[in-house]
């Protein structure tokens, strides 16, 4: 139970730290200097740098690129404040045909909707754990002013959480958890 409450502390941390860091980079940066009238580019250099990038990436024939995410209320959110959603992802995206996998995902919506910004993809990292319930709790890991303006979305990588296949790797956990660390 211990190692749980570091690992939580610890991930906490990691999120407000990352958070932080990019609100001060953001708070630092000179909006200003995009878009301002001393800075001119050729637009000739633009098109001709946009049509080489276009010509070396090959077209994009997977059919999972289109595919939209329905969200619905989570049924184990007592709040009724997060939704749910699955996605079908390939195995190999050079070979859709192999078979599929569906990632679960909550999201919590921005409480600000008139002035939301986007959306910030949230997972604690792994290996072996889902990402899904960080959107549930994003009240305990960031701001409100980050929650007003972002929808908060988490998900289970595949093979964790709620994600399907899933993987049990609980007999792996007991004897991880299990070893003697004392020198």
């Amino acid at each position: 139970m211990r190692h749980q409450l570091n690992t939580r502390r610890k991930f906490a941390i990691s999120i407000v730290a990352t958070t932080m860091v990019a609100c001060l980079a953001a708070a630092c940066s000179d909006p200003t200097i995009i878009g301002s009238s001393e800075d001119t580019i050729d637009d000739q250099d633009i098109t001709a740098s946009s049509e080489a990038q276009e010509s070396s990436t090959p077209p994009t024939t997977n059919a999972v690129s289109s595919e939209k995410i329905i969200w619905s209320p989570c049924l184990d959110d007592p709040a009724g404040k997060s939704e749910c959603g699955q996605l079908a992802v390939p195995f190999d995206y050079d070979d859709p045909n192999v078979g599929s996998f569906t990632l679960f995902l909550t999201r919590l919506p921005a409480t600000d909707g008139a002035n939301k910004i986007g959306s910030m993809l949230v997972n604690p990292g792994g290996p072996g754990f889902g990402g899904s319930s960080v959107a549930k709790d994003a009240q305990y890991y960031f701001s409100s002013e980050l929650l007003d303006r972002f929808d908060i979305i988490g998900w289970d990588p595949r093979g964790t959480g709620k994600s399907t296949p899933a993987i049990n790797c609980i007999d792996q956990y007991d004897e991880y958890f299990g070893i003697d660390s004392t020198p």
